[in-house]
């Protein structure tokens, strides 16, 4: 297993350190607490992996990010974390990129990941076999909704979709 830096490089390459908090942090997979899931065909439950045939994914903790006072969210909106781990398990590549995943509230509205939320924030990562990224991904929704869903589906170059559903306790 290979660990990579917050460019993507192996670990015999020189490191550069990403400024404080804004990178993911990319290691050894860790054993999920919850129950594994063959791949998944349908909504997996915050804290289970679920598992695509390229990669797997898991949803360790949802919150309300505290933001500074640049990235504020609208009013009547809060910008919500969503902490994700996920693993490459095939030989096609696999971006960790908040930008392929999507909240889905009850009504079917969608919330695109946004910039600025919790730290340290998923940065566009992309995954060889065994490779890990960690990071928070972060949405701008309105207050204390709940009901949602959380749907990953990274571009996969010629590969076939292979989009993960969540959902979220929230």
């Amino acid at each position: 297993m290979v660990a990579v830096g917050a460019a993507g490089c192996k670990e015999d390459a020189p490191a550069t350190k990403p400024p404080s908090g804004a990178a993911s942090s990319i290691s050894a997979p860790e054993m999920p607490s919850a129950p594994d899931v063959a791949l998944s065909d349908g909504p997996v439950k915050q804290g289970a992996t679920a598992r695509a045939a390229a990669y797997t994914m898991r949803v360790s903790q949802v919150k309300t990010c505290s933001t500074k006072s640049y990235t504020k969210p609208r009013a009547g909106f809060e910008k919500l974390g969503v902490r994700v781990e996920i693993t490459a398990t095939s030989d096609t590549r696999v971006p960790a990129n908040s930008f392929y995943a999507r909240i889905v509230d009850r009504t079917g509205k969608e919330y695109r990941a946004t910039f600025g939320g919790c730290a340290p924030d998923l940065r566009h990562t992309p995954l060889s076999r065994d490779e890990q990224a960690t990071g928070w991904m972060t949405f701008e929704i309105p207050e204390r909704l709940s009901g949602l869903r959380l749907t990953y589906s990274p571009y996969l170059g010629d590969a076939k979709p292979q989009p993960l559903e969540f959902t979220l306790d929230r």
